[in-house]
């Protein structure tokens, strides 16, 4: 699976024309608490939607500003818990939004997804 997130500026050309190929309605992934400090920590939601063949994949961050963080190329048929996962992490590794403690997840194989997003 090839993914872009928004925090990588050389491949801005290449995030917008994968974030292009995905459509309709998004899908409530999960929502959880993130934290940097005592002091600086808060609440955010991420959203999932893919193309109708479930090839390319778009993560939405629902914090503010409400925006698609990160696009996938999957080669063969992907599940949501596992592109959802496996983008969650890339974003995370770039300094991107991220959740440390899960509130409530979507209707989704949770157990899937969080050892997705959590594998190193």
């Amino acid at each position: 699976m090839e993914i872009v997130t928004i925090y990588t500026k050389a491949d801005e050309e290449r995030f917008l024309r994968l974030k292009r190929r995905t459509s309709g309605k998004w899908t409530f992934l999960v929502s959880g608490e993130w934290s940097q400090s005592p002091y600086h920590q808060g609440n955010i939601s991420f959203y999932i939607r893919s193309s109708d063949d479930n090839r390319y994949w778009a993560l939405m961050s629902g914090g503010f500003p409400r925006r698609i963080i990160a696009v996938a190329d999957a080669p063969e048929d992907t599940r949501l818990e596992i592109a959802g996962g496996e983008m969650m992490r890339m974003v995370r590794a770039q300094d991107g939004d991220y959740i440390d403690l899960v509130h409530e997840s979507g209707d989704i194989d949770f157990e899937a997804f969080w050892k997705t997003y959590k594998a190193k």
